[in-house]
């Protein structure tokens, strides 16, 4: 079966582009012929190294050989507005069996399957705690937005609807009457394993994150303000813009005097952060409504414990909303650091939550999504007549 994977840009290296990559290897895997439609050319350089992942034998399709490299509002607005176009050119040409939109939380129809990463795009005017870069211009384009999908959505529908968590799930029930399944994203779990039993533990405290507007890195050194006797590190890949977010991450380690325990590896590669998870005791996650969260997995598995904020499916789906089983919550940042700084001081404490923590990341395996994808797409395929 010939299968189309549309999605905005695989070249931004965060969750949602792991998530396509990892839907066009079980399709592969399940023998179908597979097409990644795109709005920039694919630059299988950048995921080698971010991602450690190696050229797939995909057709490709795309618009542009690059982004433009305005500012990043502009490049948000024209990336969702060419996604769109993509989407609607794939779908008129119909040289495919299936059609996967893998970015759903941009577009949640046209496309015959969609998954949703996360919060959708035409929501984010209604949830005062999100947080983007120039939040004003993105809540107004949310809400002509959400009434122009409104009306596509009366045209076209997709005909499977899957998202990565149940907070996601409810809130696009609540809010868009639409019902989805769960599928939650793949995790590799193994490449971290193996860290669980390092010996080169210290009172580190890590944060893995594309350095970009939204993330709210801030969390870090106001916590580690409070924690005195950790040390902190953000690890994380570039985004377009990441200069400004480093710039006032900097300021805020500067203005709390924390600049000799607080640090920034930008650009780190994945044996870097392999490297950072397997001297950490904590994981300390900043961005809340996070649909899921797979660096939160990546950590457990590597034997850290997780710390993460209440609201979002780090807590729902992955800690299972278990204070202290597999990891905590906060609601604000003196609550952050009550926890972290309870795991750095008792050690006890920390390798029993540890242990915990790193079995219940096998719930998340990579396995598991593609054994899962493969009986989705032939279900579809029995279903519809494919």
């Amino acid at each position: 079966m010939k299968v189309v994977l549309v999605h905005p840009s695989l070249n931004s290296c965060g969750g949602a582009e792991r998530v396509c990559l990892a839907f066009a290897e079980a399709l592969l895997k399940a023998g179908h012929e597979i097409t990644l439609a795109t709005v920039d050319k694919i630059d299988w350089g950048l995921l080698r190294k971010v991602f450690g992942r190696e050229r797939l034998p995909v057709e490709e399709y795309y618009l542009f050989v690059r982004l433009p490299r305005e500012n990043a509002v502009f490049r948000g607005f024209f990336t969702v507005s060419c996604y769109l176009f993509l989407l609607f050119l794939v779908r008129c040409g119909r040289r495919f069996d299936l059609m996967i939109g893998t970015s759903g939380e941009l577009v949640d129809s046209v496309s015959d399957i969609v998954y949703v990463n996360a919060l959708p795009l035409r929501l984010i005017h209604r949830y005062s705690g999100i947080h983007v870069e120039k939040g004003v211009y993105w809540r107004c384009f949310s809400r002509l937005y959400d009434l122009f999908l409104r009306v596509l959505g009366r045209v076209r529908g997709a005909r499977l609807i899957l998202t990565n968590s149940r907070f996601n799930r409810e809130v696009i029930r609540r809010e868009l009457g639409l019902n989805a399944l769960i599928l939650y994203p793949p995790v590799n779990v193994d490449e971290f394993r193996a860290l669980v039993y390092s010996s080169n533990r210290e009172d580190l405290v890590v944060t893995v994150s594309r350095f970009r507007p939204g993330k709210v890195l801030e969390v870090v050194p106001r916590v580690a303000r409070l924690v005195k006797d950790a040390k902190f590190l953000i690890v994380g890949s570039k985004s377009e813009g990441y200069e400004e977010v480093v710039e006032a991450l900097s300021r805020i380690i500067g203005e709390l005097g924390v600049d000799d325990r607080v640090e920034l590896r930008i650009g780190g590669s994945r044996s870097e952060v392999l490297e950072a998870l397997g001297r950490a005791r904590v994981y300390l996650h900043t961005q809340p409504y996070e649909a899921f969260g797979i660096a939160v997995v990546e950590a457990m598995a590597a034997g850290c414990v997780p710390v993460v904020p209440e609201v979002g499916g780090p807590w729902s789906d992955i800690l299972a909303e278990r204070q202290g089983l597999y990891g905590y919550s906060y609601r604000n940042v003196e609550e952050a650091a009550r926890e972290v700084k309870a795991i750095i001081e008792d050690r006890g404490l920390w390798e029993e939550v540890s242990r915990r923590a790193s079995r219940r990341a096998e719930k998340f395996d990579a396995r598991v999504f593609r054994e899962n994808v493969a009986c989705l797409v032939d279900l579809f395929k029995r279903i519809h007549g494919r």
